[in-house]
């Protein structure tokens, strides 16, 4: 990795003065430093990082930030883009609105030409229409709040990260691959979580199978904090399913479990999110093991069956998935400059809005990106690892 210095006296021009001069820290990664060959540098695209680098979502910040680094380096290893260098320039939106405004007019003043990061809500929504009104593209990761999208700020953000209002459809997607044409089982707590879930389990399971898919689906309310779910689980019983869905939390899916297996039901359990906890592993115990998984966050583009660590398998710290989306965020816009012949925003929007995009994913008409937002883990004995296909 070069210095700063080394860098401004390698590219030279007043665009690179100003972005070396950000009060914001600004790392230049450019192992091939000159990628054309030629006597004189062209100028480097700058790249902006917008993350928390201070306070409570600081860790979330750094581990952006190594992924950024990591993943400049491998670009410019390579020739840059478009026969460009890239640099990075980095700065603290410390995780709030008003972090958010100040980051974003330090990277205006670095003349960055993409931005990457603002991985929490409040700073994303806040942020986002000051870089559309601006004309800068923003590809937001490790945001996983509804809100970014829902009201999109305009054809220039995006965002490179599952959503957590997706559960629903992919415990869909793995009932179904589990189940095939068999009936499915969907029990929850009558929470407003456990609704949501059931919701979008429903509508999804809907477009799988079609109008007549909720003839094969059985769907029963438990009342959270009792001890004993026997007509629940013969319900489940009787309806001969091939996967059960629980939406809810640990103390009753532990219950389930253990009464499902005494009863002889050996159908796969899916869990929502909520029941990956100590408590749960408790008091479930060995049955944990027989077929029970749990629907957990994925990292965008993280492929179905897919270990997202490459050491482990184990499931990913949020710090991991954002240091994941925003690698997938930087190495999709450098395929869509690439494939524009330019860094201009309108163009690596369009590219990036294509319906096959030269990146390695692809955004739908809210720019969200398609992908799955979890995924099915199941307890090791040790840590949840990603459940095979």
């Amino acid at each position: 990795m070069t210095t700063a210095g080394a860098m401004r006296d390698r590219f030279g021009g007043a665009r690179a003065r100003r972005a070396f001069g950000l009060a914001a820290s600004i790392f230049a990664i450019a192992a091939t430093a000159d990628p054309l060959g030629s006597q004189e540098s062209p100028l480097p695209i700058v790249v902006g990082l917008a993350t928390p680098l201070t306070g409570r979502a600081a860790a979330t910040g750094a581990a952006q930030r190594a992924a950024l680094e990591a993943a400049i380096l491998r670009i410019n290893e390579t020739g840059g883009v478009i026969g460009r260098p890239v640099v990075l320039a980095v700065a603290d939106d410390t995780c709030s609105r008003s972090g958010a405004v100040r980051a974003q007019a330090e990277l205006a003043a670095a003349q960055a030409d993409v931005i990457v990061g603002h991985p929490c809500p409040a700073a994303s929504d806040a942020a986002a229409p000051l870089y559309a009104r601006a004309g800068t593209l923003l590809i937001a990761a490790g945001n996983r709040h509804p809100s970014l999208t829902a009201k999109p700020a305009g054809p220039l953000v995006f965002r490179a990260s599952g959503r957590d209002d997706r559960q629903g459809t992919d415990a869909a997607d793995r009932l179904a691959a589990i189940a095939g044409g068999g009936t499915i089982a969907i029990l929850h707590d009558r929470t407003a979580m456990a609704r949501a879930v059931v919701q979008g389990t429903l509508h999804r399971l809907n477009e799988i199978r079609g109008p007549n898919g909720a003839a094969r689906t059985l769907v029963t309310g438990i009342v959270a904090g009792e001890t004993d779910y026997a007509r629940a689980v013969d319900a489940v019983a009787a309806s001969g399913a091939a996967a059960v869905l629980f939406a809810g939390f640990p103390a009753e899916a532990a219950i389930l479990i253990r009464l499902m297996r005494a009863r002889g039901i050996t159908a796969a359990l899916l869990l929502s999110a909520s029941n990956a906890t100590p408590e749960l592993v408790a008091h479930a115990g060995g049955a944990l093991a027989e077929h029970v998984e749990v629907m957990l966050p994925s990292a965008a583009g993280a492929a179905a069956g897919q270990d997202e660590s490459a050491a482990s398998g184990q499931h990913n710290t949020p710090e991991d998935i954002a240091a994941a989306d925003a690698r997938l965020a930087v190495t999709a816009w450098a395929a869509a400059v690439a494939a524009a012949q330019t860094a201009s925003a309108e163009a690596v929007a369009r590219e990036l809005s294509a319906v096959s995009p030269a990146g390695a994913i692809a955004f739908d008409a809210r720019r969200d990106a398609v992908t799955r937002s979890f995924a099915p883990y199941r307890w090791t004995g040790n840590g949840w690892r990603i459940a095979g296909s």
